[in-house]
């Protein structure tokens, strides 16, 4: 009983532990081209009307951003091991004008990286920059490359998914409104106070996985303990019976 009582209790843990790292979650047809090739790139799509002023959209295991800039450069890192920043690659490089028009070459649009970030230029401050990457981790996390004081941020999960349970999910910061359209998951800040934002999100269809799992330990631990209830006081009429017959 207590061996099967431990493997279900085992199985409940990978259970939550997968939930809690299902960060690259979603099908890969949500419109998210993958980094393979520049007929991939060519494909790619922003959301440019975008009323925030940086939206991520996350996908299998790429996302795409879109910042609006008051500055002519843009830093992309991330934080590696030991804390050391390092360079985001970047695919399918767009800018749009301030009058719409959108370009991806242009000798005044460039891509440049070293050990430490990516730096993109742009031809002029007051445009948005979009980009493509490959999301490496299992949760999304990023710094908020805005210089400007308290950008307003938008992150769009993959389909299927959702941050409603605490427990198996996070959202940093504190302070997001979160909505639903379209069958995705849309966190919003209105203002972004923090150095960065990081997001802990689980698919949807592995908390009735997890539920089963829970709903089986609970029923395996009941039997367990009336188990260990019954044999208890079966000792107990055994010692009562014992101390009888030796007192006759």
């Amino acid at each position: 009983m207590k061996r099967t009582l431990a493997l279900v209790i085992v199985a409940l843990l990978a259970v939550s532990a997968g939930c809690l790292s299902l960060a690259n979650a979603g099908d890969e047809g949500d419109g998210v081209a993958q980094l393979f090739g520049d007929e991939k790139q060519s494909n790619v799509t922003y959301d440019w009307e975008t009323d925030t002023d940086a939206t991520i959209t996350i996908g299998a295991d790429t996302y795409r951003s879109v910042y609006k800039l008051d500055t002519t450069t843009i830093e992309l890192y991330y934080r590696g091991e030991i804390d050391r920043r390092q360079p985001v690659s970047v695919e399918a490089v767009r800018y749009r004008y301030s009058n719409g028009t959108v370009i991806d070459d242009h000798p005044k649009l460039t891509t440049e990286s070293n050990d430490d970030v990516t730096t993109i230029t742009v031809p002029e401050a007051n445009g948005t920059v979009a980009f493509q990457a490959r999301s490496h981790r299992k949760e999304f996390i990023a710094p908020v490359y805005l210089g400007r004081e308290k950008p307003s941020y938008e992150v769009i999960l993959p389909p299927d998914t959702d941050v409603s349970i605490p427990v198996v999910s996070s959202v940093h910061p504190q302070g997001a409104t979160t909505t639903t359209e379209n069958g995705r998951v849309h966190i919003r800040w209105d203002e972004v106070t923090t150095n960065s934002i990081a997001i802990k999100w689980y698919l949807t269809r592995d908390l009735y996985i997890f539920a089963g799992i829970l709903g089986a330990v609970i029923v395996v631990g009941s039997i367990g303990m009336a188990y260990y209830v019954i044999t208890l006081r079966k000792l107990r009429e055994q010692r009562e019976q014992m101390e009888v017959e030796s007192i006759e």
